[in-house]
């Protein structure tokens, strides 16, 4: 079952006026932003966090890469002195505070024109491109995926309201952007242009988190075209890259992800906001690395089996000749809940990709029956820090672990596209 979608002389209109709709959304909440939010508030006195959060160290990086210091993106010597030089980024906070280099060098270059912009005002230059992912969203919507345009606003009203994608607004996170990558890449696998699709997904190597689960579902349904082209777009991304930045800047990148254990020992990570797998069976476990990793081993092998009983990998297709199933919603439900649950490091900002799953399931006209994991998902995040506080535990990934359950159970009736009984 498919949700009806208007006649091609209709779209435009409606597009249109989805389009424009998140617009104005995206206009009210930059505003809202800009004057009330700590992070992006202007201050006269020195700060208790950076302007502009985690944009930050992306700006000291875009810089270094501009002035042609690319080889000293990962130096702590050099970057955490040009996070607090009041002279450049032009405001005071906590000596004791810092944003650490994470992300790969080729994002660094491809940020670095915004680090010609004074620092304040590139903040919110930043904050006004993120918040333009909404009207983007609205169009790959209703023109990508032909949704109503009632569909449309709810949907990216719901995202606004998603705790998770404001927080990300607020910190200056990109899990806006790469909501959009995903959601562009959901639109052109369902059109059946898989390869773009893949060269769409490498873009996702600025984001390596949220790459593993998908490639390997991909490989489980031998979408060969998607994970060669996700393979060369990547490759191609990154030997760009070396236009403006060093091969030695790779190599530190490659010593900064190596180093993720020793990251998360850092004051820097809490893991108050992680919301995967692993911050739930921490809770249980404590330092007891051995017993933690113990654990983490079975539940890993337990959420694949789900995706894969979720997706119906390896089950014979019994309505269509072809030699590979469709991947409808339930393979991005497995994919997306596969991927926050597996990650080793997710924060709740990161959660915005939840978004996905609505969207698919909308396409398939069975949004009201998946509406209580949807509202499940919504309050887990919205009371998840309290949570953690008085009862020492994240309910974020619970959630997605019974959600998950759920999906892979058999036989599935709740599902889209899913005939009862299986």
């Amino acid at each position: 079952m498919t949700a009806p979608t208007q006649p091609a002389a209709n779209r435009a209109p409606s597009t249109r006026r989805a389009v424009g709709a998140a617009t104005l959304l995206a206009i009210v909440v930059v505003c809202l932003i800009a004057t009330t939010a700590n992070n992006f508030r202007r201050e006269t006195a020195p700060r208790k966090s950076a302007l502009g959060g985690d944009f930050l160290q992306e700006w000291i990086g875009g810089r270094l890469v501009a002035r042609g210091d690319a080889e000293l993106l990962y130096d702590p010597a050099t970057t955490d002195p040009m996070q607090h030089d009041a002279a450049l980024v032009g405001f005071e906070w906590p000596e004791s505070e810092y944003y650490p280099m994470v992300y790969p060098p080729a994002w660094y270059a491809a940020i670095s024109p915004l680090s010609r912009i004074e620092y304040p005002s590139a903040c919110y230059v930043w904050l006004a491109l993120l918040a333009a992912s909404l009207p983007a969203l609205a169009w790959l919507m209703s023109r990508g995926l032909q949704l109503r345009t009632g569909q449309v606003v709810a949907i990216v009203i719901g995202l606004v309201l998603f705790p998770p994608a404001m927080q990300s607004l607020v910190m200056g996170q990109k899990s806006l952007l790469w909501l959009g990558v995903w959601v562009g890449v959901f639109a052109l696998c369902r059109s059946g242009r898989e390869g773009w699709a893949g060269t769409l997904f490498g873009l996702m190597l600025m984001k390596p988190i949220l790459v593993p689960v998908l490639i390997g579902m991909m490989i489980a349904r031998r979408r060969w075209s998607f994970v060669l082209a996700a393979a060369g777009s990547a490759a191609t991304i990154a030997a760009a890259s070396l236009l403006f930045v060093p091969v030695s800047s790779w190599s530190d990148y490659v010593g900064v992800v190596a180093g993720v254990g020793t990251y998360h020992q850092t004051a820097g990570y809490s893991t108050d906001l992680a919301q995967n797998l692993g911050a739930l069976l921490m809770t249980a476990t404590g330092p007891h690395r051995a017993v933690y990793w113990g654990l983490f081993a079975a539940g890993a092998a337990i959420v694949i089996v789900l995706m894969g009983r979720a997706a119906r990998i390896g089950e014979p297709q019994t309505d269509s000749p072809q030699s590979v199933s469709p991947l409808d919603d339930r393979f991005w439900i497995a994919t997306v809940l596969g991927t926050i649950l597996l990650s080793p490091h997710y924060f709740a900002y990161d959660l915005t990709l939840l978004g996905l799953l609505p969207i698919a399931i909308a396409c398939q006209g069975r949004l009201s029956e998946a509406m209580p994991w949807i509202v499940a998902c919504f309050v887990a995040t919205a009371i998840n820090d309290s949570i953690v506080q008085t009862l020492g535990f994240p309910p974020t990934p619970v959630v997605l672990l019974a959600m998950l359950a759920w999906y892979g159970r058999p036989p599935m009736t709740l599902v889209a596209g899913c005939p009862a009984g299986r």
